[in-house]
């Protein structure tokens, strides 16, 4: 059986990698500003690029190193 600690590492690891991934294909199969339905009625993925922190915090500003 996996220790809690174990979990406490997997499965955000899981999380991102699998964000990481979904981020990477958007990129590269789906057009700037494009949208694809992924569940009708439910899901859709659009391709918008954001500079920012997130949900866009920090967007407009402009400091050294932002994009790290």
């Amino acid at each position: 059986m996996e220790s809690p600690r174990r979990l406490e590492f997997s499965v955000p690891l899981v999380i991102i990698v699998l964000d990481q991934l979904t981020k990477a294909a958007v990129r590269s199969t789906v057009p700037l500003h494009a949208s694809v339905t992924v569940i009708p009625g439910l899901m859709d993925f659009t391709h918008v690029q954001n500079t920012g922190a997130a949900f866009g915090i920090l967007n407009a500003s402009d400091f050294p190193f932002k994009t790290y």
